[in-house]
């Protein structure tokens, strides 16, 4: 698995950036992304079952994982859901062939809670 900090400006710079999940941790994961880099491109929500899903999170369309033809290659999964089903998608990604794998867990989070609120500062700061 992946380092998020470590690999974190690659991961908002890169062709494609699919979220699996569809609910809080998912939402908070989409909104802080498009606070530090507006320009993030956000292709979908993955999930394992539509069951329980909404169709769309926060505007971004929400699909089972089969349902999205993505260049496995180019394409930065973040695992934004409970930390107890990380093993279980890692595992399902890896076997659809996907490397770019990133768990965002308690850590993940508040890494990019802090780099929102910087980014929010700096914002404010530019304005004044």
């Amino acid at each position: 698995m992946k380092n998020f900090a470590e690999d974190f400006h690659q991961i908002i710079h890169s062709r494609s950036i699919l979220v699996y999940g569809a609910k809080i941790i998912a939402a908070e994961t989409i909104a802080n992304i498009r606070m530090i880099a507006p320009s993030a491109v956000i292709v979908g929500c993955a999930v394992s079952s539509l069951e329980d899903n909404d169709s769309e999170l926060m505007g971004i369309q929400v699909k089972t994982l089969d349902d999205y033809r993505l260049n496995k290659n180019n394409t930065c999964v973040l695992i934004a859901l409970g930390v107890q089903y990380h093993e279980v998608v890692i595992k399902n990604l890896l076997d659809k062939g996907y490397q770019q794998i990133y768990a965002i867990d308690s850590l993940t989070r508040n890494f990019l809670f802090k780099k929102m609120m910087q980014t929010k500062l700096k914002r404010l700061l530019t304005e004044v």
